[in-house]
């Protein structure tokens, strides 16, 4: 954590939740924008296989 700009002990206290909630939220982000690029990716190629012609055997 950087510098602590709240007072007191409250301030401290404060401090270290907000820290951890900002930390939580990030972790949250990237979690969601994983899935959306995997339901992306699933969607495309699903698509794709969709549309090529059957090859004879």
């Amino acid at each position: 954590m950087g510098r602590n700009y709240l007072a007191h002990p409250l301030g401290d206290a404060v401090n270290a939740i907000l820290a951890a909630v900002g930390y939580n939220f990030r972790l949250l982000i990237n979690w969601i924008i994983a899935i959306l690029l995997a339901l992306l990716q699933l969607a495309f190629t699903s698509r794709h296989r969709s549309n090529q012609k059957p090859k004879c055997v």
